[in-house]
């Protein structure tokens, strides 16, 4: 069975330390990494090791919602969206205690190279407390504001970034080429193969959106806007009364 084929207690079943990478594609991976950060997301990937999962970062595409930062950082992104970029919001970079630097800098280059050959994103732009900047310039990211109070985090400072993708990635030299010498090397097309071939189980399933999600004070409190653009991605379900027991829905998808 190919690698980007088996389930992450297959793949490291041969070596416990072995790090495995690469997109969320089952309910148990998924409740694996929402254990670490639970929020709705577009695209995950996660780390593991021995079979758990020890890292997770979100890519959150741009969408008639925006994007979280938007709370913040709206104006610093208008001039990308009015030039026709496609931008993109890392969030939820989760990793567990004891979690080697190597494997968080290895979650983050599968990223960008999602992001960049897959996603066609343009600039992946990051919201993180001034004490996480270094981590981000080092991988090649620019600051983008001014850092500001984020109440959405109890008002902890918050600073953003972006990272040009098609810069960073063809950049030859100098620290800004971090990102570039991170997932450009001999394995790119393998890499890039396995992302290819995962990303169609990568989509939250409506019943997966059920359990995860139905009855949680973010669904309840989501705008008309917001729950018409879920309706989009689970026809299946019903919506209107986003206080649904569970249960109902559960029936609901019983019954198509």
């Amino acid at each position: 069975m190919p690698l980007h084929g088996r389930t992450c207690r297959e793949r490291n079943a041969g070596d416990p330390d072995a790090l495995d990478i690469g997109l969320v594609v089952s309910a148990a991976e998924r409740d694996a990494c929402f254990r670490l950060v639970h929020l709705p997301t577009t695209t995950m990937l996660r780390a593991t090791t021995a079979a758990a999962v020890v890292g997770t970062v979100t890519l959150i595409a741009d969408s008639v919602l925006g994007l979280p930062m938007d709370s913040l950082y709206a104006a610093e992104l208008r001039p990308l969206r009015a030039s026709g970029r496609r931008v993109a919001e890392v969030s939820a970079l989760a990793v567990a205690p004891g979690t080697p630097m190597t494997a968080i800098v290895r979650l983050m280059s599968r990223l960008v190279l999602y992001a960049e050959a897959l996603a066609r994103v343009d600039d992946l732009c990051v919201t993180v407390h001034p004490r996480h900047a270094r981590f981000y310039e080092r991988l090649g990211f620019a600051r983008m504001g001014a850092v500001k109070p984020y109440a959405a985090v109890n008002g902890a400072p918050a600073v953003a970034f972006r990272l040009d993708l098609a810069s960073a990635l063809a950049a030859r030299a100098s620290r800004a080429a971090c990102a570039r010498r991170f997932v450009v090397d001999a394995a790119r097309a393998a890499i890039l193969t396995r992302l290819r071939e995962e990303r169609p189980r990568a989509v939250l399933t409506s019943a997966e959106f059920v359990r995860f999600f139905v009855g949680q004070r973010a669904l309840a409190e989501a705008s008309s806007r917001a729950r018409a653009v879920l309706q989009s991605f689970h026809s299946d379900l019903q919506l209107e009364n986003v206080d649904v027991a569970r249960k109902e829905v559960t029936t609901v998808l019983g019954s198509g």
